[in-house]
């Protein structure tokens, strides 16, 4: 266990600022930090999108409609998913 507060990043937003990201979380290992995971929770329109390719977990979270599916996602520091 670390002293570090959180082990995974939610990625929640889509294209470049998703992908930019991805690459600082990546550095930030490289660098010998405590590892961080990124997780991109995505819709099923977005399930082929390079950041979904490139996270290290995918989280398919609703219908093709974006607005509908982060509208019905609960706000929650939270997650609503086993911690691995």
């Amino acid at each position: 266990m670390t002293d570090q507060p959180f082990q995974r990043v939610a990625i929640v937003n889509r294209g470049e600022p998703a992908m930019r990201l991805i690459h600082a979380v990546r550095e930030w290992n490289a660098e010998g930090r405590p590892p961080l995971r990124t997780i991109a929770l995505h819709t099923a329109v977005d399930r082929h999108a390079m950041f979904v390719r490139e996270a290290d977990e995918a989280v398919l979270i609703g219908p093709e409609d974006p607005d509908q599916a982060f509208a019905a996602t609960p706000t929650s520091t939270t997650p609503s998913w086993p911690a691995r």
